[in-house]
């Protein structure tokens, strides 16, 4: 629980601005999750791989620039 609670963190600390349920809808979105209407039955591996997934856009973004 403790490395996806800190995953969490950390993607909200890029964007503290985000409330809870949309960066754990938009992270179990690009974690292949297609059911936006249905986050409880989101898999962690599925809301962490979308958190990666999220970190990897900054990071790639934050590259381009």
């Amino acid at each position: 629980m403790e490395p996806l609670l800190e995953l969490v963190a950390q993607v909200w600390r890029t964007d503290p601005d985000l409330r809870l349920g949309q960066l754990l809808v938009n992270a179990a979105r690009l974690g292949g999750w297609s059911n936006d209407f249905d986050i409880f039955s989101a898999e962690d591996d599925a809301i962490e791989k979308g958190l990666r997934n999220i970190l990897k856009r900054q990071a790639d973004a934050a590259r381009s620039l």
